[in-house]
């Protein structure tokens, strides 16, 4: 028989509950950090581009912010499947402290082939992030309530993307284009070492029980099976890669990424050259408010979820109940998008006119 879950006692255990919510700031904490060394570059180019010593132009910027995406997407891809055989907790401290001393290491380089490299690893090393918050949060919270809390720790993408041209752009003004790449360096390693000190992987590893009892329950006929990591990895890497939803979904992210790309890596460079601008500083905090709407936007699509599963009836399937919430989420980027389309051709019928 299996000891009732906190979710399901009548009197929680502040302990558990104090617990997990120190766990959960750890990893909304430390993917916000992933995101202030995701940013640097794109947030200190601009004064990278002005230093004479460098000789850099935007090609020479193109060239580094292009090898990111291509090394962050095999990275992403890999750490999904080696996050399930490794702690999540080490994964996402020791991957927070890497990504911290390359942007150090390149805050100290002068070089083009350097920097792509340096760039390159940092890339691989990003991947690491979203995987190990997925694992510890699944292990922490509910199914029923699950859906809140990654809706709430989504948010990191925004309060990141939010953080990233204040704090970056505002040292690389202040202090030069150096300063840009080692202020993110420098908190990186600290809330590395805050993630280790603070995160576990499950609650059990701190004498509670299970948040989810048939998951539990499952466990001991799991461990009885003789496996080996590898062999476990490609067994998951070969299901997954059979499930053409998940390719639809990947495409679908594909093409939404593209545009966040875009919009991050460049529109500091185009809010300087045709819109006036005074400094990188400034536009940087315009770009900013890119992400204040992701805020409410993940909030609500995480409340939505787990609203759609309460109410759901028994065997309906829940995985199912999340992925029309995507859906729905994704019909409005088109409607927004056509909507702006809209908008602008009408803008140019009236100066035309």
């Amino acid at each position: 028989m299996q000891p009732p879950t906190p979710q399901e006692s009548q009197a929680p255990d502040p302990a558990f509950i104090n617990r997990r919510y120190l766990v959960f700031a750890g990893i909304v904490i430390g993917y916000t950090t992933f995101y202030l060394t995701r940013g640097s570059l794109t947030y200190s180019a601009p004064l990278m581009v002005a230093d004479p010593s460098l000789g850099f132009n935007l090609t020479h910027i193109g060239m580094m912010t292009s090898i990111f995406p291509m090394a962050y997407g095999v990275s992403k891809f890999l750490a999904g499947v080696v996050s399930t055989a490794v702690s999540a907790r080490l994964l996402l401290g020791l991957g927070l402290m890497a990504t911290a001393a390359v942007n150090l290491a390149f805050g100290a380089s002068s070089s083009l082939s350097i920097f792509c490299v340096l760039w390159g690893i940092n890339g691989m090393l990003q991947g690491v992030g979203a995987p190990a918050c997925a694992n510890i949060l699944t292990r922490w919270f509910a199914a029923k309530e699950r859906g809140t809390y990654w809706g709430m720790w989504n948010i990191a993408h925004n309060l990141g993307g939010f953080l990233a041209p204040v704090i970056v752009g505002g040292c690389a003004k202040a202090f030069g284009w150096r300063w840009g790449m080692w202020a993110p360096g420098l908190i990186g390693c600290v809330i590395g070492l805050l993630i280790l000190a603070a995160v576990r992987d499950k609650p059990t590893d701190l004498g509670f029980p299970p948040v989810d009892a048939p998951a539990a329950a499952a466990a001991p006929a799991q461990d009885a099976k003789p496996k080996s990591g590898g062999g476990n990895m490609m067994t998951a890497l070969s299901s997954v890669v059979k499930l053409p939803s998940i390719w639809a979904l990947a495409f679908t992210y594909f093409f939404i990424y593209v545009v966040r790309q875009g919009v991050t890596s460049w529109l500091v460079f185009y809010l300087m050259a045709e819109k006036g601008a005074a400094d990188a500083g400034s536009a940087a905090l315009t770009v900013s408010g890119l992400e204040l709407g992701g805020l409410a936007g993940s909030t609500v699509a995480g409340f939505l979820s787990d609203k759609a599963i309460r109410g759901a009836k028994a065997g309906s399937g829940l995985v199912g109940k999340r992925i029309k919430v995507c859906c729905s989420s994704y019909k409005g980027v088109k409607l927004a998008v056509a909507v702006g389309v809209a908008l602008a051709y009408s803008l140019v019928l009236r100066c035309t006119a």
